[in-house]
């Protein structure tokens, strides 16, 4: 069974939910376009603190694997 690609769109709202991201969805943020990191960049201060600590620990638990 193949997991569907996560649009880059609906990866970023999903930063700003309150539910746990999963990793296929924090994957979408892997090589952005000049466009898409700026995106990211206006939403990032946005979020929560505790919301920008957790999504950097699941980035962090990516990289090990």
């Amino acid at each position: 069974m193949t997991k569907r690609t996560v649009a880059f769109d609906e990866a970023l709202s999903a930063l700003a939910g309150v539910q746990p991201i999963p990793t296929r969805v924090l994957k979408a943020f892997d090589r952005l376009d000049n466009g898409e990191l700026q995106q990211l960049q206006a939403v990032w201060p946005a979020l929560e603190d505790d919301r920008r600590a957790y999504i950097l620990a699941k980035l962090r638990a990516m990289s090990r694997i």
